[in-house]
């Protein structure tokens, strides 16, 4: 009887091991800062960016974006990629879109596939539950621009596939200026 106990508990633990992910948010890293500029900031910027991150980490995993709203200044907008910029009104219409490009480039692989014809193509979504350790290095560029390149540690090659968020600070707040 303890022999059968022993082997069930222990068929349990190795298939927690196996099929338990650990969630997005833990999977992103805090990396080096980089300061070419001999800008002036403070820790505390770092750790709201980083703050920032996770929750959009958190975001990705629950398949629900909708809190990117209070990520974006409302005057500033946000870019949706690297050249694409959008007001937030504008940008929250997309958001409602569920087959349209933020839907796509974060949490769908099969319509992003089918748009672009592309069977490489990878969801952000994926592309984060495929990893376990993502690290973010902040490049402080002034006082109020800070700039993140992630790179994935188990397959740097694959990290080409994140545009670098950029944040901009007003009036003592970090917002997002262009997703990731």
């Amino acid at each position: 009887m303890e022999k059968n106990l022993v082997i069930c508990l222990l068929g349990l633990w190795i298939s927690g091991v196996i099929f338990c992910k650990k969630p997005f948010e833990e999977k992103i890293l805090r990396g080096d800062v980089y300061n070419p500029n001999f800008q002036e900031y403070t820790n505390q910027d770092i750790d709201e960016i980083f703050l920032i991150l996770k929750s959009m980490f958190r975001m990705i995993q629950k398949k629900d974006l909708h809190n990117l709203e209070r990520l974006i200044h409302p005057e500033k907008g946000i870019y949706i990629d690297l050249k694409a910029h959008k007001t937030k009104k504008e940008f929250l219409i997309e958001l409602e879109n569920q087959s349209g490009y933020l839907s796509m480039i974060y949490l769908n692989t099969k319509l992003l596939r089918e748009h672009t014809k592309d069977n490489h193509q990878i969801s952000l979504y994926d592309l984060i539950d495929s990893y376990s350790a993502i690290k973010a290095d902040f490049f402080i560029i002034t006082p109020e621009d800070c700039e993140v390149k992630f790179t994935i540690l188990e397959n740097p090659s694959e990290s080409y596939r994140f545009n670098n968020p950029y944040f901009i600070k007003i009036n003592n707040q970090w917002y997002l200026y262009r997703l990731f």
